[in-house]
């Protein structure tokens, strides 16, 4: 007798089913862009240039948060191979709106978004690509 172990999850919210250097696969969908994952919504995480990389995060997570009835408690961000530091104005808007911060390798944000949406948590998950290098 085996018994199904699979996690019981909205058959809208996105999943990630694997990583690689170039992207992800998310729903059977293989995607070459930084990705922003907030329950049912999947965006592309666009940014002008990186000086601008995490305040155009922050509007496009502060934006879908306003117009969800779900809020979010928890943001993971995957900063590519190597963990980048997040400036401290994205980061007090952040708390000003009751979202906690995780900032990870973006291996470690894909295992850990499809965790905690199986445990039923209100995350939102904002990831580079693990190839992303950082341009002075």
């Amino acid at each position: 007798m085996s018994l199904d172990v699979t996690p019981l999850i909205n058959s809208s919210t996105k999943l990630i089913k694997s990583y690689y250097p170039e992207g992800f696969v998310i729903d059977d969908k293989r995607i070459n862009e930084n990705v922003i994952l907030y329950f049912d919504k999947l965006e592309y995480w666009k940014y002008s240039n990186n000086y601008e990389l995490f305040n155009d995060m922050l509007a496009a997570i502060l934006d879908l948060n306003e117009k969800s009835e779900n809020k979010i408690e928890l943001l993971i961000v995957g900063t590519g191979k190597s963990i980048l530091q997040i400036p401290e104005a994205v980061k007090k808007r952040l708390r000003e709106n009751k979202i906690n911060l995780e900032i990870i390798d973006s291996g470690a944000a894909c295992r850990t978004y499809n965790s905690l949406i199986a445990e039923g948590r209100k995350v939102a998950a904002a990831i580079l690509k693990s190839n992303y290098i950082k341009e002075n």
